[in-house]
């Protein structure tokens, strides 16, 4: 009887385990897939500028220059290559050069 039972509770935590991993997969699964993607974005701080530094007789020891970095996220990049062209516009330049990098 004891054996008995244990399978039966065996049994129901299988069916219990599978019930709840089609309901995340089959269910949910397209707000947990709206969420990570939201989660993989950062904002960055990027700290102001200080200003030209100058040595005691006036002479500049360091300038301000602006200066801009980019980045492509791989999973980002368009699936048709005809918008491929289109990626080094943003950055001036024909977006085969962009992609050769």
């Amino acid at each position: 009887m004891r054996l008995l039972l244990l399978r039966g509770v065996v049994v129901l935590i299988t069916v219990i385990l599978i019930g709840r991993l089609w309901q995340v997969q089959m269910i949910t699964g397209e707000e947990y897939r709206l969420l990570s993607d939201q989660n993989r974005l950062r904002d960055v701080d990027v700290p102001a500028p200080r200003g030209v530094i100058y040595d005691r007789q006036g002479e500049i020891l360091a300038r301000n220059r602006p200066s801009f970095t980019v980045v492509i996220i791989p999973g980002d990049l368009p699936e048709d290559p005809e918008d491929e062209a289109d990626g080094g516009e943003a950055v001036g330049r024909a977006g085969a050069a962009v992609l050769d990098r």
